[in-house]
């Protein structure tokens, strides 16, 4: 049996920052993760690339039961917080105008996740990579970690960042809510959220692999309730790309049967511009006048959609094909049969109830020195650095705190 101050399961983002920061307050740590090559989140994330926060940290770009929750936390890591610290640790990052995202100098995820490395060598910080703990109990104000292979660690703390249950190939298992609920915490029910919609509709085949900026609505009962803008792919299969990613938790999660998304591929102009601009273009071809905002394939998939010859004159275009056409353009409502599971999604929804964690601390209001931080806990962010920034901050509000 071993014994230690102070355990962190889970070698993510969240985990390696919270022992980066502990050993920085010379706080003894070890890190614990079940898999033999640790931060594959980090790795993949951003296509290889890792954004790893975002120039517009709020609080709103976050979902969960309290933003003022969540605010707390980002404060006590800020943005600027995230950028000094990979800075000083020889890794400058960058800002990708059009998004404001974050993205290391040298364009590498893997770089990132060096920085940790270093960081747990500089502070030597063990780590035990390939350790799967099966098994989470506490007695006599301590708690033992059984491992699969039988051996027993012994910690008075305990920091649980094991991610949620997306991407199940990097290693996140949901353990960390079974660890949860063995000490008595509420779930919100863990959802898969930043994920593809399917749909079976043609349009899916025939303008697959086409991307487009457009604003994408949720609207339940026919009142809007939600809406992102960027950009949207079509793929064989459904719909990908920022925009759909987004709004994809909200959709899944919506519990109203009336409810549809609805896309208009035209958000820098008004329906009444574009009217207008109809009328004064009436000597020329329809085709010719869409091609201007959009490729030569998706003005055909449109223009038979709405049963208009591509020759068409505008002059020749009767009221309502074009009250039709402008329908389309501004209020396409997209079929969607289901979503990509957990193997797709980037984030998790739900997870540990924020009403049961000390709002300063992470520290469980139900079982003394537990922590929670990461995705573990029921707080998604929108695509853009927000989930990594989120990672960051609530570790190092454990380890400020410890």
């Amino acid at each position: 049996m071993q014994e230690y101050e102070t355990v962190i399961i889970g070698a993510g983002a969240a985990g390696l920052m919270t022992a980066i920061q502990c050993g920085l307050k010379n706080i003894p740590v070890i890190v614990i993760d079940s898999q033999l090559k640790i931060g594959k989140k980090i790795l993949i994330s951003g296509g290889g690339r890792c954004n790893v926060t975002n120039q517009n940290i709020s609080s709103k770009y976050f979902n969960c039961l309290s933003k003022n929750f969540v605010s707390g936390i980002l404060k006590n890591f800020s943005k600027d917080d995230v950028i000094n610290y990979f800075k000083k640790n020889g890794l400058p990052l960058k800002i990708e105008d059009e998004f404001q995202k974050y993205f290391p100098i040298s364009d590498k995820a893997s770089d990132v996740l060096n920085v940790f490395l270093n960081g747990l060598k500089q502070y030597d910080i063990p780590l035990l990579n390939d350790v799967e703990i099966i098994e989470v109990s506490k007695e006599n104000d301590k708690f033992l970690l059984t491992a699969q292979n039988n051996h027993i660690i012994k910690c008075v703390n305990l920091i649980i960042a094991t991610g949620g249950k997306s991407l199940p190939q990097s290693g996140s298992t949901g353990f960390g809510y079974q660890v949860a609920e063995k000490f008595g915490h509420k779930l919100i029910c863990p959802s898969p959220a930043l994920t593809p919609l399917l749909s079976e509709n043609t349009i899916c085949h025939e303008l697959s692999g086409y991307a487009v900026g457009v604003n994408v609505s949720l609207y339940e009962n026919n009142k809007k309730v939600k809406m992102f803008s960027g950009p949207m792919l079509f793929t064989h299969k459904g719909y990908s790309g920022p925009v759909v990613l987004n709004i994809s938790r909200h959709y899944i999660l919506s519990q109203t049967q009336d409810k549809f998304l609805e896309v208009n591929f035209l958000p820098e102009i008004s329906e009444d511009d574009f009217l207008s601009f109809l009328q004064n273009q009436s000597s020329d071809l329809i085709s010719k006048i869409l091609r201007n905002y959009f490729s030569r394939h998706f003005v055909s998939y449109i223009c038979e959609l709405v049963e208009i010859p591509e020759d068409l004159n505008l002059s020749n275009l009767n009221k309502s094909k074009r009250v039709l056409l402008q329908k389309k353009l501004f209020h396409f409502k997209l079929e969607v049969n289901g979503f990509k599971d957990w193997p797709f999604a980037e984030v998790t929804s739900g997870g540990v109830d924020i009403k049961e964690l000390c709002p300063k601390r992470l520290e469980s209001k139900l079982c003394k020195n537990l922590f929670f931080c990461g995705e573990v806990i029921d707080v998604d962010g929108d695509l853009g650095g927000y989930n990594f920034q989120w990672a960051f901050s609530s570790g190092a509000t454990i380890a400020k705190n410890l």
